[in-house]
């Protein structure tokens, strides 16, 4: 099991210092005020192997503020045999002690698989008279992670963690950053990849890179804050199911009313491979660290092993999401405000462009590589599955040494996407990572326009 840290807050004015590793037990009987787990999370036992998977949920940007449940780590059950799910935080902050279920609910399987939810209790409002409609989940075959969005909040990446990583060969991944309003495209890193290999419980992350986002057509540069190559963690239990702590160790400082911690990184790595990183808003304990994405944190897939056939990337069908972060401002009344939409790309049975987007791809011309689709309302995706066409990605060219990798896609926003904040037709460079889970294609990007930077989280869906 994790390790336990029991925390003694009421001796000692003495500066003290305490490195805690992954499988170590503090045995001093002391006061007992926190629980924590190896990845320095509140809480020790393993999360269940059996019954519905437990995902970890990265913290997404809300605005300016990182949101997931009530601004930590999530905890999803998505039960596939009784049609419902719940979210979960941990936590010893204020009025909360302990996990706590923030919402709960159950789904409708629609059409692709898209699961729409259905939340019928929140934390602050306890059972409720009218479902709160409009919540969906792109999950993936096998249960091995996806993509949930609740009504009112930012789409947010899920990934099991039903039982730590095992990579003996290190394998190499490529992620993209969970951005915030304030990202900034020129300086702070927008994608990259890492070299994962483990030895039990240790974690072992090598050959890091990080790139900002090429602007005007130029290379991609290093970020402006500099980063590790090379960085050690430690797989556990924890309420967020098997995780990765990254450091391995968690230092108290000065145990008592004044205590500090060094603030972990946590990683989720499914079985299909799925990556998610989170840096912000772990329990009680806010984390600063970057190793890997930028912000709130990453997501990644493993690298492909041979350039990916572009062909076969384009004519495939999507579920997934359009997340725009929102602009920063002096002040929050004149920010532009963050969006996340429920989103389809790709039609079926067609090798030419489907007929609902003629008009759109007549305003911007042939794509050579394009994937064509756009927000989805609850019509739609309650009948035929497909929404609107008024979104476009051209990947443009594969990279020639990083398989997956586009270094300069274009995408195009129609002026009839509702988030579009210039309500015109227009595009604006981006990165795009492509990888398959289970042999199905994913496609992450991320990008900023004049106004905001924009992800897209596509799985997908035929």
């Amino acid at each position: 099991m994790g390790f336990m840290v029991w925390l003694q807050r009421y001796s000692s004015s003495k500066t003290t210092a305490r490195e805690l590793r992954c499988g170590e037990l503090i045995s001093s009987i002391l006061l007992l005020t926190a629980i924590t787990g190896c990845n320095g999370l509140v809480g020790s036992t393993a999360a269940a192997t059996s019954g519905p998977p437990t995902y970890l949920s990265a913290v997404v940007a809300n605005g300016s503020q990182a949101t997931a449940g009530s601004g930590t780590l999530g905890i999803y059950d998505i039960d596939d045999n009784r049609d419902s799910y719940s979210l979960s935080t941990s936590s010893f902050a204020n009025a909360q002690q302990g996990t706590e279920v923030n919402d709960s609910g159950s789904f409708t399987v629609f059409a692709r698989g898209l699961r729409s939810l259905s939340t019928t209790y929140t934390s602050n409002g306890g059972i409720l008279s009218t479902p709160i409609k409009g919540g969906y989940a792109v999950e993936l075959a096998g249960q091995a992670g996806g993509l949930v969005q609740l009504a009112t909040q930012p789409a947010t990446p899920l990934v099991s963690t039903a039982n730590c990583p095992s990579f003996p060969t290190a394998q190499t991944f490529q992620f993209i950053t969970l951005p915030t309003s304030t990202w900034d495209p020129k300086t702070q890193t927008a994608f990259g990849s890492v070299s994962i290999g483990t030895s039990g419980s240790n974690v072992n992350l090598s050959s890091i890179q990080q790139f900002t986002l090429p602007v005007n057509g130029g290379a991609p540069a290093a970020p402006a804050t500099s980063y590790s190559a090379t960085a050690d963690g430690a797989c556990s239990p924890t309420p967020y199911g098997n995780t990765i702590s990254v450091p391995a160790s968690v230092t108290v400082t000065n145990p008592g009313q004044s205590e500090t911690y060094t603030n972990p990184v946590i990683l989720g790595i499914g079985p299909s491979g799925l990556l998610v990183e989170s840096i912000q808003n772990i329990g009680f304990v806010n984390s600063s660290s970057d190793v890997l994405g930028d912000s709130t944190g990453a997501i990644g897939v493993p690298q492909p092993s041979s350039a990916v056939d572009t062909s076969a990337v384009v004519g495939a069908q999507y579920l997934g999401f359009i997340y725009g972060a929102g602009a920063a401002a002096p002040s929050a009344s004149s920010a532009l405000s963050w969006s996340s939409n429920l989103a389809s790309f790709g039609f079926a049975g067609s090798p030419t462009l489907p007929s609902a987007c003629s008009a759109f791809a007549a305003q911007i011309g042939t794509l050579a590589s394009g994937i064509y689709g756009g927000e989805m309302t609850a019509t739609q995706a309650s009948g035929s599955g497909y929404g609107n066409c008024d979104f476009a990605i051209d990947l443009g060219t594969q990279s020639a040494t990083s398989n997956g990798l586009y270094p300069s896609a274009t995408v195009w926003m129609g002026s009839g996407f509702s988030a579009n904040p210039t309500q015109s037709t227009y595009s604006f460079s981006a990165v795009a990572i492509v990888g398959q889970l289970q042999g199905k294609y994913v496609i992450l990007l991320i990008g900023e326009d004049s106004t905001q930077p924009w992800s897209l989280y596509l799985m997908q869906s035929n």
